[in-house]
């Protein structure tokens, strides 16, 4: 709970339709904010695309009425031509630009993020205890925040490499059998894309299965979302694709499927796998945490 001590609250704000982020705002009264993506999910109920923006960026309209203050990825360019569309915002920028008032340089994600961050002069290097590439933007956005709060540069490293992912998110995983990237706390076109093509990049010698749950809440767009990602992996040489859902089980043609989580842990029990790099991705309402003990 903030009391009159506290100089910061970090709040998270979550939404799936219009209107919820100003709600959000009036109840909090931000005086700084981070979009950090708008991604295509919750379609059902933002109703299309730019719905996502439109109600993401009200949190950039309540900061612009009071001259608050935003930080923002500059190299996403449609986060970029939403903040330029209030100009009595005050802005912070990350990336890997020279112009950034945060700037990092990606080393590796193999398969841990490691980047360096040009905090001031002189570089700080940052080994971080999370996968995929697509968290090198995550990580930018905690270490911009802590320099805007002119947090020294070694207590942001610090903070940020004792940090370990919990909650089935960017959780990598070694069990007796097998080599678990596990990110099913959830998922929409847009993060899927780039949990998969993370993990392809990922160097293994084991084989990779890519088990990938249904999308939830993408209303009209779900048929054509969950066959893109479908077809995205038809020409991917060398990996098995395991699909969970009704919706994916439409589209499976070749792969394998199952309707259910029950249904995936039913052949595993009897087909278990083993020597195996495997990533599983999906909205939370597949469950597809059911399936690891059994992995």
């Amino acid at each position: 709970r903030l009391t009159p001590d506290h100089q910061w609250g970090i709040i998270e704000m979550g939404a799936n339709k219009p209107g919820d982020i100003n709600e959000l705002c009036e109840i909090a009264n931000p005086d700084a904010g981070i979009i950090t993506n708008c991604g295509r999910a919750h379609l059902e109920g933002f109703g299309s695309p730019e719905g996502v923006v439109q109600t993401k960026t009200e949190l950039y309209a309540f900061l612009a009425h009071k001259k608050g203050t935003v930080l923002y990825h500059a190299e996403d360019d449609l986060i970029k031509q939403q903040v330029d569309r209030f100009p009595d915002l005050q802005t912070y920028s990350y990336g890997t630009g020279e112009k950034c008032y945060c700037r990092g340089e990606m080393i590796e994600a193999n398969p841990f993020v490691h980047l360096l961050l040009y905090y001031d002069t002189n570089p700080t290097h940052i080994r971080s205890q999370l996968t995929g590439t697509y968290n090198f933007s995550n990580i930018m956005a905690a270490a911009c925040t802590g320099k805007m709060m002119k947090i020294d540069v070694n207590n942001i490293r610090e903070a940020i490499e004792q940090y370990v992912p919990s909650n089935n998110r960017s959780q990598l995983t070694h069990t007796k059998m097998n080599t678990l990237v596990v990110d099913c706390y959830n998922a929409n076109p847009t993060s899927m894309k780039a949990a998969i093509e993370s993990f392809l990049s990922l160097p293994s010698e084991r084989k990779k299965i890519l088990i990938l749950g249904d999308m939830l809440e993408l209303g009209p767009y779900s048929d054509a979302e969950h066959k893109a990602v479908i077809d995205s992996l038809k020409d991917k040489a060398g990996i098995e694709v395991w699909l969970v859902g009704e919706n994916f089980s439409r589209h499976a043609g070749q792969c394998r499927a199952f309707k259910t989580a029950e249904e995936l842990v039913d052949y595993l029990k009897k087909h278990p796998l083993s020597e195996a790099t495997i990533l599983l991705k999906g909205s939370r309402g597949i469950m597809l945490e059911k399936a690891l003990e059994y992995l």
